[in-house]
């Protein structure tokens, strides 16, 4: 089969032999058929099949976009339908594929035509030694090892897949591999095994199963130093590595106890739940033994011993569901929080941040608020505040003193950071004040008294105080562990407040209009049923 172009992009037949046994069926004709004619967006917007969304949703970018790679060459080996690709052009000095479906490979193509010395290598990887052996600053292995056994027949077929991608990488060079944990917590909670489709299959080892598996963390670990790759260094997708919205490092997780991390849907079927996962994540971060749990990993190796990744994130946020001019993504160091715009269009959203910042600190003065400033147009920095969040010393209120612990900080919510500040200066009638209208208890950390607020991405001149107050209580009701929330199911925390039914009605109409401006919840379409099952005796 003879090379071909698609825009910029050059298909690389040389090494094909028409071997290609991996599909998801017909459905890939009609992804085709839809990015070619430049409709991908309005597919994914408009459908509800797991393919779609797995196929072409730019949140699976997620996992790689926060990865420094500039400068840096990189080899995707099973890049399918380019669905994390586009983290690595927009990063990364050069990037090839390797991709044994020419129709994925097509797919890809035509999603990032506009690439420029972009090529994609058709065919097994196994055939391609001469091409590309000892090129690259990384290699990616996306949800490949999982299936290694299936197109490399050896007798260690794990070991000897992995030693093989080793022979791509320049001296110094690092493999990236994200897979799922058969330990997963999800797995332990009724959640079918994501390749067999079958509940713990995982768990049990494979039973009768051939031709793929994953890994527990130490399986993983022992597996990549067996095979030469003595350094490692370890990060935490969650939920998993296809829809990343929260990935720890883990440094990260051997200083924090509290991750306080929300449910999350299923996507690709239904699925059975025995308990919520995200109850028991805390506990296991507590113990130091949310990384043996985690659904997915994703690990940095190298042969050389060690692999320095000083420059990298200990955690790194994305939103759910936010529209494409809004969205950023948060990365913690241990001096600075990054904020980064995902694409040009988000870029005037740095820009409104750090004017919000300028009228924060003009109402509450410049101890109370977060010092940032702008490193480029897609970046923005905001200092490291040291400090214990308002919503753990909520918490740790309640299960102290009940009620009237918690009532002692709302109240000092209410009338000191919400309405006119510890020093009682602020004039809350004032024309043209701006209200912080997302002041979710986690975007407020206090100090030795003193409260620092973290994140003003939102603020609104039409918003009230009993808005915001009412708003915070909402968020803080949400994110609560069930066990919390069922011990405040009875507790009307508004009311104490002054605020009725009526006002709520009214914010929940205002809640609404500031959501759809905000958000874009087309994977809302996607979500498939969970069914609660009781197991307690």
């Amino acid at each position: 089969m003879d090379n071909k172009y698609i825009g910029n992009v050059k298909l690389d037949f040389s090494a094909y032999k028409a071997e290609d046994n991996y599909s998801d069926g017909d459905i890939e004709e009609e992804l085709l058929q839809a990015v070619r004619n430049g409709n991908g967006d309005w597919l994914l917007h408009n459908d509800n099949r797991w393919p779609v969304l797995y196929h072409l949703s730019q949140e699976r970018e997620n996992l790689l976009s926060w990865i420094p790679l500039k400068g840096k060459s990189v080899l995707e080996i099973g890049s399918g339908c380019g669905g994390v690709t586009g983290a690595l052009l927009s990063q990364a000095g050069s990037v090839e594929c390797v991709e044994l479906s020419p129709r994925r490979a097509e797919i890809a193509a035509w999603r990032h035509k506009d690439a420029a010395g972009f090529t994609i290598h058709v065919g097994n990887l196994n055939d391609m030694d001469s091409v590309l052996e000892g090129r690259f600053d990384y290699v990616t292995l996306i949800g490949v090892l999982e299936y290694a056994a299936s197109f490399t027949h050896t007798a260690k077929p794990y070991h000897d897949f992995i030693r093989h991608c080793s022979r791509f990488l320049k001296p110094g060079g690092s493999l990236i591999i994200a897979i799922e944990n058969r330990l997963g917590l999800k797995y332990i909670a009724g959640a079918y095994e994501d390749h067999t489709g079958r509940i713990f299959d995982g768990l049990r080892g494979y039973p009768s199963i051939n031709g793929v598996r994953t890994f527990s963390h130490k399986e993983l670990y022992n597996l990549l130093a067996e095979s030469g790759f003595s350094g490692q260094e370890w990060y935490y997708p969650y939920p998993d590595y296809k829809f990343a919205y929260e990935i720890f490092s883990d440094e990260y997780l051997s200083h924090e106890s509290q991750l306080d991390l929300p449910a999350y849907a299923a996507y690709d079927r239904n699925r059975l739940m025995f308990f919520d996962e995200s109850e028991f994540v805390n506990a296991l971060s507590d113990t130091k033994m949310y990384k043996d749990f985690s659904n997915s990993f994703l690990v940095f190796a190298n042969l050389a011993g060690k692999i320095d990744i000083s420059s990298y994130p200990r955690r790194v946020h994305f939103p759910r569901n936010r529209a494409p001019k809004y969205r950023l993504s948060t990365e913690i160091y241990a001096d600075r929080v990054l904020k980064k715009a995902q694409s040009r269009v988000s870029c005037q959203h740095i820009s409104r941040i750090l004017e919000n910042e300028m009228k924060m600190v003009e109402q509450y003065g410049r101890q109370h608020v977060a010092k940032s400033w702008r490193i480029d147009d897609y970046t923005m920095a905001t200092e490291y505040v040291q400090g214990d969040s308002f919503n753990e010393l909520c918490q740790c209120a309640w299960h102290e003193s009940g009620r009237k612990g918690l009532d002692g900080y709302l109240d000092f919510f209410s009338r000191y950071i919400l309405r006119g500040g510890t020093d009682g200066k602020i004039d809350i009638g004032s024309a043209g004040r701006c209200y912080n209208i997302d002041l979710n208890f986690d975007n407020i950390l206090v100090n030795e008294g003193n409260f620092v607020f973290i994140d003003y991405e939102w603020l609104s001149g039409g918003a009230t105080p009993e808005f915001v107050l009412w708003r915070s209580l909402a968020l803080f009701y949400y994110y609560l562990p069930t066990s919390m929330e069922d011990m405040l199911a009875d507790v009307d925390l508004c009311s104490r407040f002054g605020i009725t039914d009526d006002m709520i009605k009214g914010f929940q109409a205002k809640e609404a209009e500031f959501l759809s401006e905000v958000c874009d919840p087309y994977m809302q379409k996607y979500e498939k049923e969970v069914r609660l099952v009781n197991i307690a005796l």
